[in-house]
């Protein structure tokens, strides 16, 4: 779909109906896996002939419709601005793996995993027992869940518990975060957090739900160095290279080191035009 020019496009989460036994859902361990990947789409909605509310399907999937819905909450900056980059430019949200490396052979036939706008790689589990092969092309990569460093130009065989699936990170980005929510525009994104992670380059462009920023980073010797415009309460969190000292210039206040999640973060407030260098 995304080939065919449908910059947006999703499923029925759960199935929207049963050829084999009509009217019943799926399994529950079907629904769970149903649920991480259609969570990680451009939208997501949960659809069919019959419930397809988390409740239907026991406490185990009620516990993972809920861990998935916050994730996907705080995916929202980003998503957000993949719309925008989608309505600008055609590029699909979702994409196939050989839209963004046509000089790859291997992605030409992959059809089992995708990009989730330019940054995240996303491989749904199909397998019962939860056996998946991922290909990461290359470059490097950065498990989401653990941000462990994985170098691509290769597969990778691995076995999913039903709580899991494999998502990991592009080198050379800048994954904005926001707060939890359990409901879209229950509060705005502040602070946003911004996932840096730059081996050459990247750029950010968020505008939405008291966030407006535009960020310009650059690799500099053994640090990073970002240029900032906007309004926006930030966290920059510093994944690669890992900082150990961070300071920011220009149209900022309330400037302060602290931990984020499990590396240096740098948190300000931006009110015009900012430079911050991480080392």
């Amino acid at each position: 779909l995304s080939l065919s020019g449908i910059a947006f496009w999703s499923h029925d989460i759960g199935g929207f109906w049963n050829p084999v036994n009509p009217g019943q859902g799926p399994e529950p361990e079907l629904y769970i896996r149903w649920t991480q990947w259609g969570l990680l789409s451009s939208h997501s909605r949960f659809h069919g002939i019959r419930g397809r509310e988390p409740w239907w399907f026991g406490d185990r999937a009620i516990e993972e419709v809920r861990r998935f819905a916050l994730l996907r909450s705080r995916l929202l900056p980003y998503l957000w601005s993949c719309a925008n980059e989608a309505v600008a430019t055609a590029t699909p949200v979702v994409r196939p793996l050989l839209l963004e490396y046509p000089d790859d052979p291997t992605t030409h036939h992959i059809d089992t995993q995708y990009l989730l706008g330019p940054w995240l790689l996303v491989a749904p589990v199909f397998d019962w027992q939860g056996r998946v092969r991922v290909y990461l092309p290359h470059g490097r990569w950065f498990d989401f869940w653990t941000g462990e460093a994985v170098e691509g130009g290769r597969w990778l065989s691995l076995t999913a518990p039903l709580d899991w699936l494999p998502l990991y990170v592009r080198d050379d980005s800048l994954l904005p975060l926001g707060p939890e929510m359990t409901h879209v525009g229950e509060r705005p994104w502040a602070p946003l957090e911004v996932a840096v992670r730059v081996s050459n380059g990247a750029s950010l462009a968020v505008d939405g739900e008291g966030a407006q920023v535009r960020i310009e980073a650059r690799r500099e010797g053994e640090g990073v160095a970002l240029e900032l415009s906007g309004q926006a309460e930030l966290v920059l969190r510093f994944e690669s290279p890992a900082a150990s000292s961070a300071e920011a210039s220009g149209d900022v206040a309330d400037v302060r080191l602290e931990p984020a999640g499990g590396c240096l973060g740098l948190s300000l407030r931006l009110d015009g035009r900012a430079q911050v260098r991480a080392r």
